[in-house]
């Protein structure tokens, strides 16, 4: 089946990686899910309000390299979880940028919760579940844990760790504010630093216990 995402805006995709300075290769299956992620999001915006303004207006340069980044540097094996995950990221776009992992987007708000739902059912994302939920949840296996914006990157391994010992994995996501880190018994195992938005400055790490 011919993809519903023309060859132009794959390689446009493909190309805003390479000029951020990532390697991850976004497939065709997978820029054809993000295009109608995209496109559903900034339709539910209009009556529901589940995304700011810039992430509407330029979602492939203010999400999606966020989401190819956290792609390249995430081990296989463990399921993610993307807390407070919003309106979706960075959590549904690793979901079709790395089908091989399981993710669970815990996001505590009913509306953004119905569409994260929905937007999984229309581009089938076999490979994701939704929680409406604060963290923590209850965690029966080892899991790696992410969050882009619920709390400061200061806060964030403290929060993270609070899902208790099945949590091996911390991932911090990071802009111009990089402080220590502040949780022990972790090891930092990758980074990868890229460019945002506007030349912006952009750091990952993977750290496991």
């Amino acid at each position: 089946r011919e993809s519903r995402t023309s060859a132009m805006l794959i390689e446009q995709i493909r190309q805003l990686g390479r000029d951020a300075g990532l390697s991850h290769a976004c497939s065709s299956q997978a820029c054809d899910q993000i295009n109608q992620y995209f496109g559903a999001r900034a339709a539910w915006n209009q009556t529901h309000n589940i995304a700011g303004p810039q992430a509407v207006g330029r979602p492939y340069e203010v999400d999606l390299i966020d989401g190819l980044a956290l792609a390249q540097v995430l081990p296989a094996g463990s399921p993610l979880y993307d807390v407070g995950s919003g309106s979706g990221t960075p959590g549904l776009l690793v979901a079709c940028l790395r089908p091989d992992l399981e993710i669970c987007l815990v996001e505590p708000i009913a509306k953004r919760t119905a569409f994260l739902r929905h937007v999984s059912r229309l581009i089938g994302l076999r490979n994701l579940k939704v929680t409406r939920a604060r963290w923590p949840v209850a965690l029966s296996t080892d899991c790696q844990v992410v969050s882009r914006a619920v709390v400061g990157p200061a806060k964030w391994p403290a929060l993270a760790v609070s899902g208790g010992p099945h949590v091996r994995t911390v991932v911090r996501m990071m802009a111009a504010n990089r402080p220590v880190m502040t949780v022990e018994g972790f090891v930092r195992t990758e980074a990868l630093a890229y460019e945002g938005p506007e030349s912006s400055q952009r750091l990952i790490e993977v750290w496991n216990r």
